[in-house]
């Protein structure tokens, strides 16, 4: 059993707690928070300087890129990353691994406790294994040519079962609205389990993306003033976030994307569709 105390005790749920403490058990567990020093025995308290809060996580992470920290320039946008990314291979399975393990640590070091991993290899499975940190596997796939859409999944499918072959979460998700396709994000969402909890997207990381989704609001805006009804009847956030996601290109694919029924297709489809294929 530990007491531990600092400056402040920030709990997040609450305000901070100047001088608050915080009672652990011998596993790491919370099991209860104090307001004062003063309701703990003196001789039981390990004092810190500064902040005592929860563990971050680190919720979008290339791990296994760890080697190539500080070959890409900043600043230089996603092709000059893509480029840095293809020079992966030119570094030795040691370097590689040395890194992972160095960055994990690194992690630690920064109160990290749990990561979200964006995984396209397994170079980063036998670190994992040592259970320093708890991680969630996201398999990341993207590619524009529709021929390949079964062999990309083929291959994102036995890497998310290698890792959970190893007792570890994994699920295949999607890179980017702009690198994958209606038919391959179709194939993705066929891919789901039970064993499957979250997945993660880039999205809206551009200007040209954020103006989009001010577009298709603008236009259930206009739709839901002249029905006279709220905007969320036209359709959700969510919903527009999902078009931006498939980024359809005819009435048939934008069936597809979830909370466009075949009624809404009729009524807001070609207003919709005409702002996603400017």
């Amino acid at each position: 059993m530990r007491f531990l105390t600092a400056d402040y005790l920030y709990p997040l749920n609450i305000p901070p707690i100047k001088e608050g403490v915080l009672q652990i058990s011998d596993l790491g567990e919370v099991i209860a928070i104090f307001n004062n020093r003063c309701e703990v025995p003196e001789n039981k308290l390990e004092i810190f300087e500064g902040i005592l809060c929860p563990g971050f996580v680190n919720a979008h992470c290339h791990l296994e890129l760890s080697h190539l920290k500080g070959v890409a320039d900043k600043g230089k946008g996603f092709l000059d990353f893509a480029g840095t990314v293809q020079q992966r291979n030119h570094f030795c399975k040691e370097e590689i691994l040395e890194a992972i393990e160095q960055t994990e640590q690194q992690m630690i070091q920064n109160g990290i406790v749990g990561v979200g991993d964006i995984c396209n290899t397994s170079d980063t499975l036998n670190q994992k294994q040592k259970l320093n940190l708890e991680y969630y596997n996201f398999i990341e796939v993207f590619g524009v040519d529709n021929s390949k859409s079964a062999e990309i999944i083929s291959v994102a499918k036995t890497l998310r079962d290698k890792f959970r072959k190893n007792g570890m979460s994994a699920t295949i998700s999607p890179h980017a609205p702009f690198s994958v396709p209606p038919r391959l994000m179709k194939e993705i969402g066929g891919s789901f389990d039970n064993n499957d909890k979250i997945i993660t997207i880039h999205n809206q990381e551009t200007e040209e993306e954020n103006e989009l989704f001010d577009q298709l609001k603008a236009k259930r805006m206009e739709i839901a003033l002249q029905q006279k009804v709220p905007p969320y009847m036209v359709f959700h956030d969510k919903t527009l976030f999902e078009m931006i996601k498939v980024m359809p290109k005819s009435l048939d694919e934008m069936s597809q994307v979830s909370g466009v029924g075949e009624a809404k297709i009729k009524s807001y489809g070609k207003l919709f569709l005409q702002i996603l294929v400017k």
